[in-house]
């Protein structure tokens, strides 16, 4: 499956197909880049994978200023003709993975320790030892 995602073969369809879902991609500076909103939503199932990629830019002002360095606007045929696409290369994707797992254990851990605040657990000091 690894070959048929990361191939070589320029020949081969631009689109490629990943749990039932389709993934754009574009050969680049002899690399292929995927639309980053095509895995973003297959791998999250978001009803809104643009929204969800909004929404780890903004809670984060160290990705949303590094960005440029993830991800290439790059031209795709869209429905509505060649669009500017954000993309990214195998390493930018594994970064935006890596990104989205950070933040839900972040979101999480704020989570719990709201909860650990509310219940008179922890009190905003260190002299619990927590």
């Amino acid at each position: 499956m690894s070959e048929e995602i990361f191939g070589e073969d320029k020949m081969k369809d631009k689109i490629i197909v990943f749990d039932n879902r389709k993934i754009r991609r574009v050969w680049h500076n002899g690399d292929w880049y995927f639309s980053v909103v095509d895995v973003v939503g297959v791998l999250t199932d978001s009803k809104s994978p643009k929204g969800y990629l909004k929404n780890l830019r903004r809670r984060d002002i160290y990705i949303n200023e590094g960005w440029g360095q993830i991800a290439t606007p790059l031209k795709i045929k869209t429905s509505g003709g060649e669009q500017n696409i954000s993309c990214a290369n195998k390493k930018g994707i594994f970064m935006v993975l890596f990104l989205m797992f950070f933040l839900v254990l972040m979101i999480n851990a704020q989570d719990k320790l709201q909860i650990c605040i509310e219940k008179g657990i922890y009190d905003g000091g260190m002299e619990n030892g927590i």
